[in-house]
């Protein structure tokens, strides 16, 4: 049985339309899983305990893919702005920091 490698990042969206954006990549990009995470709030209203959800981190979705075809796809998406990432200088300059190589 062969294990899948899979490559983990983050979009930066439009506040208010991550769970939307998240749901659409679920359903419509095969081997992409995405979420936007909530929480539930409590609160109370005229006496009256209320749940609602609320964005953990908004503007904000985390996936995982298994190629870099799909990350391409990720990034069309509408109120998708932009896919976070390290710059590969950046990123080896810090690893080599933290490792002292």
């Amino acid at each position: 049985m062969t294990e899948k490698t899979w490559r983990y990042g983050c979009l930066f969206c439009r506040t208010g339309v991550e769970t939307t954006i998240a749901g659409y990549i679920n359903q419509t990009i095969t081997d992409v899983e995405a979420v936007a995470p909530t929480r539930t709030r409590r609160k109370t209203i005229a006496g009256k305990p209320v749940e609602d959800q609320v964005q953990l981190l908004p503007g904000y979705i985390f996936f995982r893919t298994e190629t870099d075809e799909q990350i391409t796809q990720l990034t069309r998406i509408t109120n998708v702005l932009k896919l976070l990432q390290y710059d590969k200088l950046l990123k080896s300059s810090y690893l080599r920091r933290r490792t002292g190589r």
